[in-house]
């Protein structure tokens, strides 16, 4: 990771022009990419019929454009699809990105906390989908729910 990002400083070329002009892009992009895609993630989990901690919890840690990203961003720039500006706005966003999501990720049990105390009467409540899930595993589960097997003590 570090000759990773090492490299990614030798390639990119950032002047006080890109900051002047594009910069604010790089911030537009970066916030879209680390606060509107917890929204998504938490509603497509609500649909799924997730437990509203699960989804929380993951859309906080799954938000950020990361090597893979400034990856294909390299091999497109090389290839001519990106435009230098395009390149250079999509890699300062997905580095601001990545600083977002650590720090996310540091304080993602406080702002869980207090989602929790704004909305009480639906987080930490399993869904209806969720409930059905559980019933329909102890259903098949039947009499081994709770049963421990243990190994053999010898292998043949």
């Amino acid at each position: 990771m570090t000759t990773f990002y090492f490299m990614m400083g030798i390639y990119v070329h950032l002047d006080g022009d890109f900051f002047k002009e594009n910069f604010g892009y790089s911030i537009l992009v970066s916030c879209i990419n680390v606060l509107v895609s917890p929204i998504i993630i938490c509603i497509l989990g609500w649909f799924a019929g997730l437990q509203a901690r699960t989804v929380i919890y993951t859309s906080g840690l799954s938000n950020s454009m990361g090597e893979t990203t400034l990856t294909l961003q390299v091999l497109a720039y090389e290839a001519g699809i990106f435009s230098k500006g395009t390149f250079l706005n999509l890699v300062v966003s997905t580095m601001l990105s990545l600083v977002g999501c650590c720090i996310g990720t540091v304080f993602i049990d406080q702002i869980y906390a207090m989602l929790r105390s704004l909305f009480t009467s639906v987080l930490d409540k399993p869904s209806k989908a969720e409930e059905a899930r559980i019933q329909a595993r102890q259903k098949e589960l039947g009499d081994f729910q709770n049963h421990v097997h243990s190994p053999p003590l010898c292998c043949p």
